[in-house]
């Protein structure tokens, strides 16, 4: 295996764990954790699972996941594996605590293995997950040491220019073309600017605006015209395009790396205006604390601006076969009917995510009032501006 999907998800841990069951060489191993995650990562190792002993889970919902029994620890003895993966992308550390206590009194107690842990990194020659530049075909080098990111000692931070443009591979997969690219950005910043309007709302007399997801500021550079009055913030979590957007846009633009974690370093109530651009495309788990989060630090009464795929985007896609999102989901059957409230192919920054409008409506009215929506309205995206309602709780 020479890489590692982007995502960071079942893709990863698959790799990881094939790894593992040849190091092992046919032992017997055991998964603790039986959610969600064990039951993608066991379905994607139909043909390698004589290896796995047996799932261990403290609140076992069910007899067995494809085939493998899910006991609860009490009930066995951790001598008989050699190895305990810790099965979860979300809530390792807890997991991670049960299995040391059930190793505790082993004579020979099992290897513990956190498959997103950094330590497995040097034993298994894996990348981290967090912030840090990433490639934009969709992987990432399976060895890190073998890639290069360095910020200048002394590069000079430049004057803002709105005509400086990126390289080509720090564009997000945005075109390569520069005026394409410009355009597609100023577009976008245009729609926002519009949704705003149609509510009587205009941005200039706000204190602030936030994008969450910047990249290289396709979009935020276009807030240029006010950023003289109005504070402009941008981050994202590829900190080679952070880097460069300090470098070349910054001042009178303001940015951070950020982390795939649901938590911004902002204070509570910031920024009138908070708005994210395929984002919630490739945001398939923990979408609902990032709402949160992003309602945390939006003002009572201000303003979220979100993009998704749709099913109108569902049905461009199965029109369209030979396009970027189509090709980007070889696994789904676009000729039927987008049917569940959420679908995604794929896990973390590189999936491809799909709502039906009504379910986007009803769940993301638990944190905003849903004010306007329009689909297929930056480029096959439906926008959805959202309120934060005048009550503080």
């Amino acid at each position: 295996m020479s890489k590692v999907d982007a995502s960071w998800g079942i893709e990863h841990a698959t790799g990881v764990l094939e790894q593992i069951l040849s190091k092992y060489d046919g032992e017997p191993i055991a998964i603790y954790g039986a959610g969600r995650h064990t039951q993608e990562l066991l379905a994607d190792l139909q043909t390698q699972l004589g290896a796995i002993a047996f799932v261990l889970d403290d609140y076992p919902s069910c007899d067995e996941i494809h085939g493998t029994k899910v006991v609860h620890p009490h009930s066995v003895s951790p001598e008989s594996v050699k190895a305990v993966i810790v099965s979860s992308n979300s809530i390792e550390s807890v997991l991670t605590q049960r299995a040391h206590a059930w190793i505790t009194d082993a004579v020979n107690p099992p290897e513990i293995i956190e498959i997103y842990k950094d330590d497995i990194r040097p034993r298994l020659n894996i990348l981290r997950p967090g912030p840090l530049p990433l490639s934009y075909d969709g992987s990432l080098i399976l060895n890190p040491e073998l890639s290069e990111f360095k910020i200048p000692e002394d590069g000079p931070l430049l004057k803002y220019d709105i005509n400086e443009l990126p390289p080509t591979h720090l564009r997000a997969g945005y075109s390569s073309n520069d005026q394409t690219y410009i355009n597609s950005g100023k577009t976008a910043n245009q729609v926002i600017r519009n949704l705003l309007n149609k509510q009587d709302v205009n941005p200039e007399t706000f204190d602030s605006i936030f994008e969450w997801g910047c990249s290289t500021g396709r979009v935020l550079r276009h807030w240029s015209d006010i950023a003289d009055k109005v504070r402009i913030w941008g981050c994202d979590i590829d900190a080679a395009s952070i880097d460069w957007c300090a470098r070349r846009l910054c001042p009178p633009l303001n940015v951070f790396t950020s982390t795939t974690q649901p938590s911004l370093p902002l204070p509570d109530s910031s920024f009138d205006l908070v708005y994210a651009i395929s984002i919630f495309t490739h945001t398939p788990e923990l979408w609902d604390m990032w709402m949160m989060e992003l309602r945390r630090i939006i003002k009572p009464g201000g303003w979220l601006c979100v993009t998704i795929h749709d099913e109108q985007t569902w049905e461009y896609c199965r029109e369209t076969p030979e396009s970027f999102i189509s090709k980007a989901c070889p696994g789904l059957d676009f000729a039927n009917p987008l049917e569940s409230a959420m679908l995604s192919y794929g896990r973390g920054p590189w999936s491809q995510v799909f709502w039906r409008s009504e379910s986007w409506r009803h769940r993301s009215s638990m944190y905003f009032d849903l004010v306007d929506y329009q689909p297929m309205l930056i480029g096959k995206q439906a926008v959805a501006l959202h309120r934060r309602p005048m009550n503080l709780i």
